[in-house]
């Protein structure tokens, strides 16, 4: 889509300037004089010839003419002219492998840190590719080296991919399906695929593919991975960089995890928010606190457990204080606060007796994306003494 002079938009084959003069011609043509309510004249009979008996008779005054005393005859070749402009258009936009140029929302970077290693990603909105630019940055004093190879794609729908390589990128964009499978059978928008289009893409992809390399001490790479198409339900993904290597021996993987943009030009009404419970029957223990947990659900805007706090001993516990220390953690160290409103434990559990409760956190990335979290809560006051549940939930 572009902007147009009215300020609203037009089609996309009418931005470009050669197709807009085109119709824009075509239209002025056309139906000039029919917006004043001047009858319109045909101007390739202006001239003035002779009837077999000599009487010369203006042909273009008699169409006015008769325009004027027989408005049917005028409207009918009216329709006409705007029924020919309106072809025009389709087929200057009946291209073949056309599909919608998208409006790309702001792109949104992720970052993960391991060691003196660190990550940062841009997902772009999938198109005929999906594209995820990266930035891997060296804080270490000697040379890191990397292994494309061993990058790996996971969504939360259960796909697991790798990077194409240049060549597998550039057989999908020359290959027309795919801009077809694209928009119509997995719902996404991606660009004209004229040949222009294919040879910058291609080009694209040729300066900016990751390929192993050296990042020296204090330095920084940047480039772009290129994958097929997630599925159209995927809301985020897992990117994992495995395969890195220092002077001193391997470095742990970097693991990002990171929300799929959506082209928001051709999203639908909102979908329902999807619930995922786990039933997760655990139990943790420290001192005479026994909190035990019975049911984990990850909805799009929270995740939510179900907890029971049981105090044996001979005082109450308060958990005012511990409340809005509470987080859930991911394998990757990333914590999720509590949202202390929405929680429904009580703050008190008295003496010899437990309470029932459900925290809600910030939403955590669902399973397979992630296969197990920390719940801690600290700062758990019983009498004099200060302590600490936690426990480890596998998914």
């Amino acid at each position: 889509m572009c902007e147009s002079t009215a300020g609203g938009t037009a089609p996309f084959a009418l931005c470009d300037p050669h197709t807009l003069w085109l119709v824009a011609s075509t239209t002025i043509a056309a139906g000039a004089g029919e917006s004043t309510g001047v009858p319109s004249v045909r101007q390739e009979s202006t001239g003035i010839v002779a009837r077999p008996g000599g009487a010369a008779v203006n042909h273009a005054r008699m169409r006015t003419e008769a325009d004027g005393r027989n408005p049917v005859a005028a409207s009918r070749r009216g329709r006409r002219r705007r029924v020919a402009v309106a072809a025009t258009a389709l087929l200057l936009l009946a291209q073949p492998f056309v599909v919608a140029q998208p409006a790309s929302a702001p792109p949104t970077a992720c970052v993960a840190q391991s060691g003196p290693a660190s990550l940062s990603i841009i997902p772009h909105v999938p198109q005929i590719l999906f594209e995820i630019e990266i930035t891997l940055r060296n804080a270490a004093a000697g040379v890191i080296h990397d292994d494309p190879g061993q990058i790996t794609l996971v969504s939360d729908q259960g796909d697991q991919t790798n990077p194409l390589t240049a060549a597998q990128a550039k057989s999908m964009i020359s290959n027309p399906s795919q801009a077809f499978w694209a928009a119509f059978g997995l719902g996404y928008t991606g660009y004209l695929l004229t040949k222009e289009h294919q040879d910058a893409l291609m080009k694209h992809v040729h300066d900016f593919i990751w390929t192993a390399t050296d990042i020296p001490p204090g330095g920084a790479e940047q480039g772009s991975l290129f994958f097929k198409l997630p599925n159209p339900k995927t809301g985020q993904f897992l990117l994992t960089m495995d395969g890195l290597s220092a002077e001193s021996g391997p470095l742990p993987a970097l693991h990002v995890i990171c929300a799929l943009v959506k082209d928001e030009s051709a999203k639908g009404p909102p979908a329902p928010p999807t619930v995922r419970t786990y039933a997760a029957p655990l139990h943790a223990t420290s001192g005479p606190l026994v909190i035990t947990l019975t049911k984990v659900e990850f909805a799009r805007d929270a995740t939510s457990a179900d907890v029971t706090v049981e105090n044996t001993s001979d005082v109450g516990a308060n958990l005012f204080f511990a409340k809005p220390a509470t987080v859930l953690r991911d394998p990757y160290g990333k914590s999720y606060a509590l949202q202390d409103l929405k929680t429904t434990l009580d703050d008190l559990v008295p003496a010899h007796a437990s309470v029932r409760g459900t925290l809600v956190f910030a939403p955590l990335p669902r399973p397979p994306l992630i296969a197990a979290a920390t719940l801690s809560m600290p700062n758990v006051q019983l009498g004099t003494d200060v302590l600490e549940l936690k426990m480890e939930i596998g998914f």
